[in-house]
This record gives C-alpha cells, structure tokens and sequence, in this order.
C-alpha cells in the first residue's frame, strides 16, 4: 500500500500550492483531483500525470 501511495508523489508535488486544483490521496491508492468543478479518479499514476500536464502549462509542472 505504501508503495502504491508513494507512486503518486510526483503528481502531487506538480499539484501542490495551486489554488485553482484541489487534490487528495484516497485509501488504498486513489488520487482524486477537482479542477474547474470536475473531479477525476486516478489509480495509475502515470494516467495521472497525464492529466496533469493537460490541465497546466508544462513550464509549471515540476518534476
């Protein structure tokens, strides 16, 4: 479980401190991002950072 939560670390420093996307780490290994009033469910985290970039500019996506 923790590994699989761990997973998610990149994507969540990409979200962090950005007022416009809520973000939260669900158990077992869920990433649930709110953006624009629209939630979305991630439990790969590649499919994550995909949506990620799709949402942001990529010169603000660290890591």
């Amino acid at each position: 479980v923790a590994k699989a939560r761990a997973a998610f670390t990149d994507v969540r420093k990409a979200l962090r401190g950005r007022k416009e996307i809520r973000y939260g780490l669900f158990y077992p290994a869920r990433l649930r991002i709110t953006h624009q009033d629209e939630d979305k469910e991630f439990v790969d985290p590649q499919k994550a950072m995909d949506y990620v970039k799709k949402i942001l500019p990529a010169t603000e996506i660290e890591g």
